[in-house]
Protein backbone atom coordinates (compact mmCIF):
# COMPACT_ATOMS: atom_id res chain seq x y z
CA UNK A 1 0.00 0.00 0.00
CA UNK A 2 1.02 3.80 0.10
CA UNK A 3 3.89 4.23 2.25
CA UNK A 4 4.83 0.74 2.32
CA UNK A 5 8.08 1.16 0.74
CA UNK A 6 7.95 0.44 -2.92
CA UNK A 7 10.88 2.86 -4.29
CA UNK A 8 12.96 0.96 -1.61
CA UNK A 9 11.96 -2.48 -2.76
CA UNK A 10 12.10 -1.24 -6.65
CA UNK A 11 16.17 -0.17 -5.96
CA UNK A 12 17.11 -3.20 -4.35
CA UNK A 13 15.85 -5.59 -7.41
CA UNK A 14 17.84 -3.13 -9.25
CA UNK A 15 20.89 -3.75 -7.12
CA UNK A 16 20.81 -7.23 -7.38
CA UNK A 17 20.08 -7.33 -11.10
CA UNK A 18 23.01 -4.95 -11.46
CA UNK A 19 25.20 -7.25 -9.45
CA UNK A 20 24.35 -9.95 -12.27
CA UNK A 21 25.14 -7.93 -14.91
CA UNK A 22 21.51 -7.42 -15.81
CA UNK A 23 20.00 -4.38 -17.51
CA UNK A 24 17.27 -3.13 -16.45
CA UNK A 25 14.10 -0.76 -17.75
CA UNK A 26 12.09 0.80 -14.75
CA UNK A 27 8.90 1.84 -16.37
CA UNK A 28 6.56 4.97 -15.07
CA UNK A 29 3.92 6.63 -16.17
CA UNK A 30 4.43 10.11 -14.41
CA UNK A 31 7.03 12.70 -15.68
CA UNK A 32 7.11 13.87 -11.40
CA UNK A 33 8.25 9.95 -10.47
CA UNK A 34 10.66 9.68 -13.07
CA UNK A 35 13.69 12.00 -11.71
CA UNK A 36 12.81 11.02 -7.91
CA UNK A 37 12.79 7.20 -8.27
CA UNK A 38 16.02 7.42 -10.72
CA UNK A 39 17.80 9.44 -7.56
CA UNK A 40 16.43 6.96 -5.11
CA UNK A 41 18.04 3.90 -7.38
CA UNK A 42 21.14 5.26 -7.92
CA UNK A 43 21.88 6.74 -4.54
CA UNK A 44 20.63 2.96 -3.56
CA UNK A 45 22.47 1.00 -5.76
CA UNK A 46 26.05 3.87 -5.91
CA UNK A 47 25.32 3.63 -10.27
CA UNK A 48 26.82 6.62 -11.23
CA UNK A 49 25.51 9.06 -14.36
CA UNK A 50 26.56 6.68 -16.84
CA UNK A 51 25.31 3.70 -15.23
CA UNK A 52 21.54 4.76 -14.61
CA UNK A 53 20.01 7.52 -17.05
CA UNK A 54 16.76 8.47 -17.94
CA UNK A 55 14.75 8.65 -21.05
CA UNK A 56 11.80 10.71 -20.78
CA UNK A 57 11.19 13.58 -23.40
CA UNK A 58 14.03 16.07 -24.36
CA UNK A 59 16.10 13.57 -21.81
CA UNK A 60 18.02 10.61 -23.40
CA UNK A 61 19.91 7.54 -20.93
CA UNK A 62 23.63 7.18 -21.74
CA UNK A 63 24.44 4.16 -24.27
CA UNK A 64 26.32 2.78 -21.60
CA UNK A 65 23.62 2.82 -19.07
CA UNK A 66 22.75 -0.56 -16.98
CA UNK A 67 19.71 0.85 -15.68
CA UNK A 68 17.20 3.26 -17.61
CA UNK A 69 14.08 4.66 -15.52
CA UNK A 70 11.78 6.03 -18.47
CA UNK A 71 8.19 7.93 -18.76
CA UNK A 72 5.64 4.84 -20.19
CA UNK A 73 4.71 7.82 -22.64
CA UNK A 74 8.18 8.61 -24.31
CA UNK A 75 9.39 4.54 -24.70
CA UNK A 76 5.62 3.95 -26.42
CA UNK A 77 6.93 5.70 -29.33
CA UNK A 78 9.48 2.96 -31.59
CA UNK A 79 11.95 5.39 -32.24
CA UNK A 80 12.96 5.54 -28.15
CA UNK A 81 15.84 3.12 -26.36
CA UNK A 82 15.97 1.53 -29.72
CA UNK A 83 19.54 -0.03 -28.70
CA UNK A 84 18.67 -0.67 -25.48
CA UNK A 85 17.30 -4.47 -24.40
CA UNK A 86 16.10 -5.46 -21.09
CA UNK A 87 17.16 -8.35 -19.23
CA UNK A 88 14.42 -6.96 -16.71
CA UNK A 89 11.08 -4.57 -16.77
CA UNK A 90 9.71 -3.41 -13.90
CA UNK A 91 6.79 -1.56 -14.27
CA UNK A 92 5.67 1.23 -11.34
CA UNK A 93 1.64 1.55 -10.88
CA UNK A 94 1.40 -1.57 -12.36
CA UNK A 95 -2.30 -1.79 -12.24
CA UNK A 96 -1.90 0.38 -15.48
CA UNK A 97 -0.36 -2.46 -16.85
CA UNK A 98 -2.97 -3.54 -19.45
CA UNK A 99 -2.94 -0.36 -21.24
CA UNK A 100 -2.57 -0.13 -24.68
CA UNK A 101 0.95 1.55 -24.78
CA UNK A 102 2.04 -0.42 -21.62
CA UNK A 103 0.96 -3.69 -23.89
CA UNK A 104 2.69 -2.21 -27.29
CA UNK A 105 6.16 -2.00 -25.13
CA UNK A 106 5.89 -5.70 -23.44
CA UNK A 107 5.61 -6.71 -27.14
CA UNK A 108 8.33 -4.60 -28.22
CA UNK A 109 10.23 -5.93 -25.68
CA UNK A 110 9.17 -9.57 -25.93
CA UNK A 111 8.18 -9.72 -22.22
CA UNK A 112 5.07 -12.06 -23.51
CA UNK A 113 8.22 -14.10 -25.08
CA UNK A 114 9.67 -15.02 -22.17
CA UNK A 115 13.01 -12.68 -22.82
CA UNK A 116 13.12 -10.70 -20.06
CA UNK A 117 11.47 -10.91 -16.41
CA UNK A 118 8.59 -8.54 -15.87
CA UNK A 119 7.59 -7.49 -12.44
CA UNK A 120 5.30 -4.99 -11.23
CA UNK A 121 4.53 -2.65 -8.35
CA UNK A 122 1.51 -1.25 -7.20
CA UNK A 123 -0.27 0.09 -3.76
CA UNK A 124 -3.51 -1.28 -5.38
CA UNK A 125 -2.92 -4.60 -7.80
CA UNK A 126 -6.55 -4.28 -9.26
CA UNK A 127 -8.33 -2.52 -12.19
CA UNK A 128 -11.61 -0.79 -11.75
CA UNK A 129 -12.56 -2.97 -15.23
CA UNK A 130 -12.43 -6.27 -13.06
CA UNK A 131 -9.10 -7.28 -15.69
CA UNK A 132 -7.36 -9.98 -14.16
CA UNK A 133 -3.48 -8.54 -13.96
CA UNK A 134 -2.64 -11.65 -12.12
CA UNK A 135 -3.22 -15.34 -12.28
CA UNK A 136 -2.80 -16.11 -8.39
CA UNK A 137 -3.17 -14.45 -5.10
CA UNK A 138 -0.04 -14.65 -2.36
CA UNK A 139 -1.63 -17.84 -1.30
CA UNK A 140 -1.63 -19.99 -4.55
CA UNK A 141 -5.70 -19.37 -4.60
CA UNK A 142 -6.55 -18.54 -8.22
CA UNK A 143 -7.94 -14.95 -8.75
CA UNK A 144 -11.53 -15.19 -9.79
CA UNK A 145 -12.80 -13.14 -13.10
CA UNK A 146 -16.44 -12.76 -14.39
CA UNK A 147 -17.16 -13.51 -18.11
CA UNK A 148 -20.08 -13.02 -20.44
CA UNK A 149 -23.22 -11.24 -19.92
CA UNK A 150 -24.32 -14.13 -17.46
CA UNK A 151 -20.96 -12.96 -15.50
CA UNK A 152 -20.02 -16.37 -15.13
CA UNK A 153 -17.20 -16.53 -12.42
CA UNK A 154 -14.01 -18.90 -13.65
CA UNK A 155 -10.48 -18.97 -12.62
CA UNK A 156 -8.09 -16.50 -14.24
CA UNK A 157 -6.02 -17.75 -17.44
CA UNK A 158 -2.35 -16.96 -17.24
CA UNK A 159 -1.86 -16.27 -20.43
CA UNK A 160 -4.70 -13.98 -20.24
CA UNK A 161 -2.84 -11.96 -17.65
CA UNK A 162 -0.13 -9.54 -17.30
CA UNK A 163 1.45 -11.35 -14.29
CA UNK A 164 1.69 -15.02 -13.21
CA UNK A 165 1.31 -14.20 -9.58
CA UNK A 166 0.68 -11.87 -6.66
CA UNK A 167 4.20 -12.26 -4.42
CA UNK A 168 3.68 -9.97 -2.14
CA UNK A 169 0.67 -7.89 -0.58
CA UNK A 170 1.02 -5.45 2.38
CA UNK A 171 -2.18 -3.67 2.39
CA UNK A 172 -3.11 -0.12 4.22
CA UNK A 173 -4.31 -2.18 7.29
CA UNK A 174 -1.08 -4.72 7.63
CA UNK A 175 1.20 -0.58 7.49
CA UNK A 176 -1.28 0.93 10.18
CA UNK A 177 -1.14 -2.45 12.55
CA UNK A 178 2.62 -2.40 12.25
CA UNK A 179 3.73 1.15 12.59
CA UNK A 180 4.80 2.38 8.92
CA UNK A 181 1.81 3.96 8.64
CA UNK A 182 -0.66 6.49 11.03
CA UNK A 183 -4.08 5.48 11.82
CA UNK A 184 -7.16 6.89 9.68
CA UNK A 185 -9.82 8.89 11.87
CA UNK A 186 -12.64 9.42 9.42
CA UNK A 187 -15.48 12.25 9.19
CA UNK A 188 -18.24 12.34 7.04
CA UNK A 189 -19.85 15.38 5.91
CA UNK A 190 -23.45 15.39 5.15
CA UNK A 191 -24.03 17.14 2.29
CA UNK A 192 -27.74 16.30 0.76
CA UNK A 193 -26.44 15.83 -2.20
CA UNK A 194 -27.87 12.46 -4.42
CA UNK A 195 -25.59 11.57 -7.27
CA UNK A 196 -28.24 8.44 -7.49
CA UNK A 197 -28.84 9.04 -10.98
CA UNK A 198 -25.53 10.15 -11.92
CA UNK A 199 -24.39 7.66 -15.36
CA UNK A 200 -21.58 5.06 -14.75
CA UNK A 201 -18.90 4.83 -17.48
CA UNK A 202 -17.51 1.61 -19.00
CA UNK A 203 -15.50 0.96 -16.41
CA UNK A 204 -18.37 1.20 -13.18
CA UNK A 205 -17.12 4.47 -12.29
CA UNK A 206 -19.23 7.78 -12.17
CA UNK A 207 -19.14 9.84 -15.31
CA UNK A 208 -16.95 12.65 -14.31
CA UNK A 209 -18.25 15.88 -16.36
CA UNK A 210 -21.82 15.01 -15.41
CA UNK A 211 -20.36 14.68 -11.22
CA UNK A 212 -18.37 17.85 -11.58
CA UNK A 213 -21.74 19.99 -12.64
CA UNK A 214 -23.57 18.15 -9.83
CA UNK A 215 -20.79 18.46 -7.28
CA UNK A 216 -19.18 21.78 -7.76
CA UNK A 217 -21.16 24.48 -5.93
CA UNK A 218 -20.12 26.42 -3.20
CA UNK A 219 -23.21 25.39 -0.93
CA UNK A 220 -21.56 22.56 -0.65
CA UNK A 221 -17.87 22.89 -0.36
CA UNK A 222 -18.50 25.42 2.01
CA UNK A 223 -20.45 23.27 4.16
CA UNK A 224 -17.01 21.20 3.90
CA UNK A 225 -14.92 23.56 5.07
CA UNK A 226 -17.35 24.67 8.03
CA UNK A 227 -16.39 20.80 9.06
CA UNK A 228 -13.37 21.13 8.67
CA UNK A 229 -12.61 24.05 10.39
CA UNK A 230 -14.29 22.72 13.71
CA UNK A 231 -11.89 19.32 13.57
CA UNK A 232 -8.99 20.14 12.05
CA UNK A 233 -8.60 23.99 11.10
CA UNK A 234 -4.80 23.75 11.56
CA UNK A 235 -3.91 20.20 9.23
CA UNK A 236 -2.26 20.10 6.31
CA UNK A 237 -4.48 19.01 4.13
CA UNK A 238 -5.31 17.95 0.41
CA UNK A 239 -8.43 18.01 -1.38
CA UNK A 240 -9.02 16.00 -4.22
CA UNK A 241 -11.37 17.56 -7.03
CA UNK A 242 -13.68 16.37 -9.85
CA UNK A 243 -12.39 18.38 -12.67
CA UNK A 244 -9.86 21.29 -12.97
CA UNK A 245 -12.96 24.22 -12.25
CA UNK A 246 -13.95 22.01 -9.28
CA UNK A 247 -10.27 22.19 -8.02
CA UNK A 248 -9.72 26.16 -8.73
CA UNK A 249 -13.36 26.51 -7.39
CA UNK A 250 -12.46 24.88 -3.97
CA UNK A 251 -9.21 26.42 -3.81
CA UNK A 252 -10.72 29.93 -4.16
CA UNK A 253 -13.44 28.53 -1.72
CA UNK A 254 -10.77 27.87 0.99
CA UNK A 255 -8.70 31.53 0.51
CA UNK A 256 -11.85 32.85 1.23
CA UNK A 257 -12.33 30.99 3.97
CA UNK A 258 -9.18 33.06 5.46
CA UNK A 259 -6.60 30.06 4.48
CA UNK A 260 -3.34 29.49 1.99
CA UNK A 261 -4.66 27.58 -0.28
CA UNK A 262 -3.55 26.76 -4.11
CA UNK A 263 -4.47 24.03 -7.27
CA UNK A 264 -2.77 22.47 -9.08
CA UNK A 265 -4.18 19.94 -12.21
CA UNK A 266 -2.63 18.65 -15.90
CA UNK A 267 -2.12 22.22 -16.94
CA UNK A 268 -0.17 23.74 -14.02
CA UNK A 269 3.07 24.80 -14.97
CA UNK A 270 5.57 22.58 -14.19
CA UNK A 271 7.75 25.57 -11.91
CA UNK A 272 4.14 26.40 -10.50
CA UNK A 273 3.87 22.78 -9.84
CA UNK A 274 6.87 22.21 -7.44
CA UNK A 275 7.08 25.45 -6.03
CA UNK A 276 3.32 24.74 -5.02
CA UNK A 277 4.25 21.83 -3.33
CA UNK A 278 7.33 22.93 -1.58
CA UNK A 279 5.28 25.17 -0.37
CA UNK A 280 2.97 22.86 1.00
CA UNK A 281 5.74 20.75 2.22
CA UNK A 282 7.65 23.43 4.29
CA UNK A 283 4.36 24.16 5.87
CA UNK A 284 3.96 27.86 4.11
CA UNK A 285 1.10 26.55 1.89
CA UNK A 286 -1.99 24.72 4.09
CA UNK A 287 -4.61 23.64 1.42
CA UNK A 288 -3.54 21.97 -1.77
CA UNK A 289 -6.42 21.38 -4.46
CA UNK A 290 -6.39 19.19 -6.84
CA UNK A 291 -7.56 17.37 -9.73
CA UNK A 292 -6.15 13.74 -10.21
CA UNK A 293 -2.60 15.22 -10.09
CA UNK A 294 -1.91 13.23 -6.47
CA UNK A 295 -3.85 10.13 -6.78
CA UNK A 296 -1.31 8.36 -7.06
CA UNK A 297 2.93 8.37 -6.24
CA UNK A 298 3.12 11.44 -4.73
CA UNK A 299 4.85 11.57 -1.35
CA UNK A 300 3.76 14.24 0.86
CA UNK A 301 4.34 13.15 4.63
CA UNK A 302 3.49 16.76 5.77
CA UNK A 303 -0.13 16.17 4.71
CA UNK A 304 -2.31 14.90 7.56
CA UNK A 305 -5.49 15.50 6.43
CA UNK A 306 -7.40 14.29 2.93
CA UNK A 307 -10.85 15.90 2.12
CA UNK A 308 -12.69 13.55 -0.59
CA UNK A 309 -14.80 16.17 -2.50
CA UNK A 310 -14.27 13.59 -5.39
CA UNK A 311 -16.19 10.55 -4.64
CA UNK A 312 -15.27 6.76 -6.68
CA UNK A 313 -17.09 3.56 -7.00
CA UNK A 314 -13.61 2.32 -7.24
CA UNK A 315 -12.04 1.01 -4.08
CA UNK A 316 -8.47 1.17 -5.62
CA UNK A 317 -8.38 4.83 -5.94
CA UNK A 318 -10.40 5.53 -2.64
CA UNK A 319 -7.22 3.55 -0.94
CA UNK A 320 -5.10 5.82 -3.07
CA UNK A 321 -6.55 9.04 -2.50
CA UNK A 322 -6.35 8.59 1.90
CA UNK A 323 -3.16 7.13 1.33
CA UNK A 324 -1.44 10.31 0.68
CA UNK A 325 -2.05 11.36 4.40
CA UNK A 326 -0.65 8.13 5.99
CA UNK A 327 2.90 8.47 6.01
CA UNK A 328 4.52 9.25 9.09
CA UNK A 329 6.17 13.08 9.21
CA UNK A 330 10.08 13.14 8.65
CA UNK A 331 12.12 11.95 10.87
CA UNK A 332 9.94 9.31 13.30
CA UNK A 333 11.15 6.27 11.23
CA UNK A 334 14.35 7.65 9.52
CA UNK A 335 16.51 5.10 12.31
CA UNK A 336 14.20 1.55 12.14
CA UNK A 337 15.43 -0.70 9.61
Amino acid sequence: ATGLGKGLCIADIVADATMQEMKVLVMVHRREIVAALKKEIADYCGLDELQIGIEQAEQFAPVMALVVVASTDTIVKENRLQWFMPDMIITDEAHRSSTPSNLAIYERFGVNEGKCIHIGFSATMFRANKVALFAKYVDGTPYIVEVGKAKRKVKARPEDCIFDELVVDYDITFGMDNGWLVDAHAHTVETGTDIRDIPKNAEGEFNQKKLAKRLNNATRTNKVINDWKAICPTAQTMVFCVDVDHAKDTAELWRQAGYTAEEIDGTTDKMIRDRHVLEFNAGRLQVLSNCDCFTEGTNLPKCNCVVLLKPTRWWGRFIQMIGRGLRPWPGLLDKLQ
